[in-house]
């Protein structure tokens, strides 16, 4: 009891919470099933669309008039980022990765090294990494996402920091949209 108040403790209270009733505790829990079930199902921003047609990107540097990939791929799932690029022989040019979201990166097991930009939510580039090797790691915890490409893409189309790229989705559809 609280001296002061004539009340229990709040202590004392939490004891009594924890020694609940069997109906109680299967109510509970049911209700954390349906909370699980209810999140499932719910169209968050950063899980992948669903029953995504085939798609890709054409990569274009605004600033320069470059072109730094004709086919990126698109890793927006917690799988598919978390695969990235392993697995894969090599990076043929014109080819990619957009990893969103993504801070970070590293190469431990890869076969290749790759280039990577680090872009903002606006698609700025926040920071370029040139032939990262096998087992390199890199990170930029001011962006947003990044975009992995073949080794010597960077240097032959002068992306530096600041520039301005624009992500054009290509697919089986004859329109074309921007991200």
């Amino acid at each position: 009891m609280d001296r002061l108040q004539g009340k229990p403790s709040v202590r004392r209270q939490h004891r009594h919470r924890r020694h609940s009733s069997v109906g109680e505790e299967k109510s509970r829990c049911s209700g954390v099933i349906r909370l699980a079930e209810l999140v499932a199902t719910m169209r968050l921003p950063w899980r992948s669309k669903p029953n995504r047609t085939a798609q890709w990107l054409l990569v274009r540097n605004e600033t320069r008039g470059t072109t730094l990939a004709q086919r990126a791929d698109i890793a927006d799932s917690a799988a598919s980022r978390r695969k990235g690029l392993l697995g894969r022989q090599q990076l043929d040019k014109g080819e990619g990765l957009w990893i969103v979201p993504c801070q970070g990166v590293h190469c431990w097991g890869m076969q290749f090294a790759i280039d990577l930009v680090y872009l903002d939510s606006k698609r700025r580039v926040r920071k370029v990494r040139a032939n990262v090797k096998p087992w390199g790691l890199s990170a930029s915890l001011t962006s947003h996402s990044v975009l992995e490409l073949p080794s010597g893409t960077i240097k032959q189309t002068g992306t530096q920091r600041g520039d301005q790229l624009a992500l054009h989705i290509m697919n089986a559809n004859p329109h074309r949209d921007s991200v």
